[in-house]
């Protein structure tokens, strides 16, 4: 079971997590992630609805800058 709900994992993901090679992922980042999205405790519904909703923010975060 999660504990917040996807937008607050996302905007709490963008707070803490900057890569440090936009095109790569380093090990430490890869935790980082699936800690703050909690990845391990989403079933396979929560995983595509999280990815879902990443893409829409993302999306709008890149179009308003």
């Amino acid at each position: 079971m999660t504990t917040k709900t996807d937008f607050h994992a996302i905007k709490e993901l963008r707070e803490r997590y900057t890569p440090a090679c936009p095109s790569l992922v380093s090990a430490d980042e890869a935790e980082l992630i699936r800690e703050v999205l909690e990845v391990s405790d989403r079933s396979n519904i929560e995983l595509q609805n999280i990815r879902d909703v990443t893409v829409i923010m993302y999306g709008r975060w890149a179009d308003s800058q």
